[in-house]
Formats: C-alpha cells, structure tokens, sequence
C-alpha cells in the first residue's frame, strides 16, 4: 500500500465516522460501515487486513489532531431477545463499532466541548442509566415511568405533560435509544403482550461512561443514607 493510499484511506474513515457521529448524536459506527466506506474507494481499501491497519491508523489521528479517542465497542444485546440460530446472527451480535470520546478533563470538556444545551438531557440519561443498573441491568418501560414519576420527571395522566427542560420524556427516550445509550426490546421474545424494557447499550459507556454511572449511583446512596 502506498503512502498516498494509506493516506487517502485514513482521511476517508475519519471523514465518514465524524460523519456519521453527528448524524446520529455520537451513536457508535459500526466497522462493517466503516469496511463498506473504504471499500467504495477501492484499490488498498478492498484489500484483506487493510481495514484493520487504516482504523489503527485513524484511531492514532483523531487522538493527534482533535484529541477524541476512537473507542472499540462491542455491539451490546439485549437479553430478552431470540437467541441466534444462524452463524450469521451469530457474527451480527458480536458485530464491533466505534465511538469517539474527548480525552479532555471533564472540566474542560464541559466548558469547550460540550453542548450547555444538553445538560439537562445528559443528567436525565445518567438518572435513567442508573434506574436500569439498579435493577440488575433491565427495566419494564412502565416500571422506569413509575419511578420517574416519584422523582418528579414525569407527570399527567399518561405523561401527556412535557417537563419544562427535557420537553416531551417519552421522546427523549426514543432519542436516547437511537443514539444507542439504552436498548428498547419487548420484555419477552416470544410474548409481546409483555411490554417493553430497557437496557443498557454499548453508546452507555462511550457516552455517559460507566463509572459516570457507579459515581452517580454512590453519591445517590450516600445522600440517603445521610437523610436517614
């Protein structure tokens, strides 16, 4: 491969996955679109091992020039779905993504890279994250209302009322799953008739970040056992 090769193939997967980042609200990329980008350029890009090299290669950029790490994930699956039965449902589980995260201080971060706009729905999420964790990883949907309700979040007959910060919550949701920070699934695969829960998503760690959540979690726990 030749230098001007590498170069061009870098640049095109920095390209598409800063793309598809704002596109989709930091939601993680996944490698097989990143493999699909470069194979549209062809030439080195088809070729068997390169699409490894060129992310390692992006990976190193994005930490060089803008100071977002590339992060690989691993495509997380709900526990309430149909369990595989083909190799390829099989490989679609355990498909790999990225996401790019700022290796600014949280200090910094909040006061250059992120958006004061989005405070109240980042705090919202962290809640919600916490919600789900506390309850061994998944919760019903009508559960997580309920307890959003005691804490004030939501309210009005069939939360028909929108909070004054976060707008319509069932929204936020729906958002917040598409951004893949939580997994909507139906309770259970093979009864519909149960619902829907919620789970953790892989963009939970990219994003909020799990020791975002366990801190959260202690300080929560620490507060109430100090009111007692």
């Amino acid at each position: 491969m030749s230098a001007e090769e590498r170069e061009r193939l870098t640049s095109e997967v920095m390209r598409y996955v800063l793309f598809a980042s704002h596109q989709n609200r930091g939601a993680p990329v996944l490698r097989s679109k990143i493999g699909e980008a470069m194979s549209a350029i062809g030439g080195a890009g088809t070729k068997k091992g390169a699409g490894s090299y060129i992310v390692a290669l992006a990976q190193k950029k994005f930490l060089d020039i803008f100071g977002f790490e590339m992060i690989e994930l691993s495509r997380a699956q709900s526990r309430n779905k149909r369990p595989a039965k083909t190799v390829n449902e099989s490989q679609a589980a355990s498909a790999k993504c990225y996401a790019l995260r700022s290796v600014l201080p949280a200090q910094m971060r909040r006061k250059f890279v992120d958006d004061p706009s989005a405070t109240a729905a980042r705090g919202f999420a962290i809640v919600v994250a916490a919600l789900v964790q506390i309850s061994n990883g998944c919760i019903r949907e009508e559960t997580l209302f309920e307890q959003l309700a005691q804490l004030g979040v939501v309210s009005g007959e069939h939360l028909s009322e929108n909070h004054a910060e976060l707008g319509d919550v069932r929204a936020l949701m729906a958002l917040l799953v598409k951004r893949r920070i939580f997994m909507r699934e139906h309770s259970s695969y093979d009864d519909p008739t149960m619902g829907y829960s919620y789970e953790l998503a892989e963009g939970a760690e990219a994003i909020i970040g799990y020791e975002n959540i366990d801190k959260f979690i202690n300080e929560s726990m620490r507060s109430q056992i100090a009111t007692v």
